[in-house]
């Protein structure tokens, strides 16, 4: 079933799934964007990419900070810019320079969606994805939104099933991978956990949840020591018990004697067993 995109209303898409997903460079590289020095007094802006501007500062030191849903501020040795354009090509822009910045490829990480979210309020869909980079989980939670006219475009994510299968056991391998990314991602992450456990309970990716539950709600072993206590005096209850059938029942004494010295015997052995306990 097809899902419409609130950022542009004439499309419709699948959705995300649960899949290894990579960025689309050359969808990535066109995005559009507007760039000023912030130096400049002018307010005359220039046409760029943000392509155009990663190639630029990928190989610098600099600073980055959201000024504004639409606006990305950079800081480079030499210079300050501010770049501008839909929100959503500032997301792309903001977190490709933040993966960048700590020594994380972008276009080399594999993205995994795990999450959708809607606003109550306003038409709105937020999307969640956790980055693997260098077989490490390098992000938890990075979230894109989709909302009238923020320019949210899902095609600059392109799924990696598929992609140059040569041998039959290509996809068989690939799955696995992303099975074991997922649990990876619910077991050991925080975000992850929370995702297990939330009441609501979201859908997995081949992760039981319930295996939470079981060790949660299982019930508390008892001590060695208060076992062996009440062990003992259940014994003694039971040598206790022919001595009254004895007293009850004074024709048979003798034979309820020999029970109680049995027994009493029995309870000593027992003691003696478990003295260092």
């Amino acid at each position: 079933m097809k899902k419409h995109i609130w950022a542009n209303p004439e499309k419709q898409w699948e959705g995300f799934r649960f899949a290894t997903y990579s960025l689309d460079s050359k969808k990535v590289w066109a995005l559009p964007l507007t760039k000023k020095s912030a130096a400049q007094e002018q307010t005359e802006e220039t046409s760029i990419t943000v392509g155009d501007v990663y190639e630029s500062l990928v190989n610098q030191h600099f600073e980055i900070e959201l000024f504004s849903i639409s606006g990305v501020r950079v800081t480079t040795d030499t210079e300050k810019l501010e770049f501008k354009g839909s929100p959503f090509n500032c997301d792309v822009l903001g977190e490709l320079l933040r993966l960048t910045k700590d020594g994380v490829n972008p276009f080399s990480a594999r993205w995994f969606w795990y999450d959708e979210d809607t606003c109550r309020e306003d038409p709105q869909e937020m999307y969640s994805f956790f980055v693997v980079y260098r077989d490490e989980i390098v992000r938890e939670r990075v979230s894109f939104g989709d909302y009238h006219g923020n320019g949210f475009d899902p095609d600059i994510f392109k799924s990696d099933e598929g992609h140059d299968d040569i041998w039959l056991d290509d996809s068989e391998w690939r799955e696995a991978i992303t099975i074991l990314w997922y649990r990876k991602f619910y077991s050991e992450t925080r975000t992850g956990q929370l995702m297990v456990l939330r009441p609501d309970e979201p859908p997995l990716y081949h992760y039981d949840r319930a295996r939470i539950g079981i060790a949660v709600e299982a019930p508390p072993v008892p001590p060695l020591r208060g076992f062996i206590t009440q062990f003992r005096t259940y014994r003694v209850l039971g040598i206790m018990l022919p001595l009254l059938v004895a007293i009850a029942f004074p024709s048979i004494k003798n034979y309820m004697a020999v029970v109680a010295i049995i027994l009493g015997l029995d309870f000593l052995w027992v003691c003696w067993q478990t003295r260092a306990r």
